[in-house]
């Protein structure tokens, strides 16, 4: 059992360390739509930078006023 075990992980790993043509390509829409991916990022985040920073600060001032209420 055990001699079987490591043989087929040996195959495995022989297989894997071959190196083969790869077939694929990037074509241009692709590249587009990683394009658009980033401008929503930008433009989501622009939109929203305030609500972003006031979640933070909202929790922020929570977490230092259980500590002020504690320390008393």
């Amino acid at each position: 059992m055990y001699k079987t075990v490591i043989t087929c992980i040996l195959l495995i790993f022989s297989s894997l360390a071959v190196p083969r043509e790869a077939l694929a390509y990037i074509d241009p829409g692709t590249g587009s739509i990683l394009l658009q991916a980033l401008a929503a990022v930008v433009i989501g985040v622009g939109v929203f930078w305030r609500r972003i920073i006031g979640f933070f600060r909202k929790n922020n001032s929570a977490d230092q006023e259980s500590e002020h209420v504690s320390k008393k």
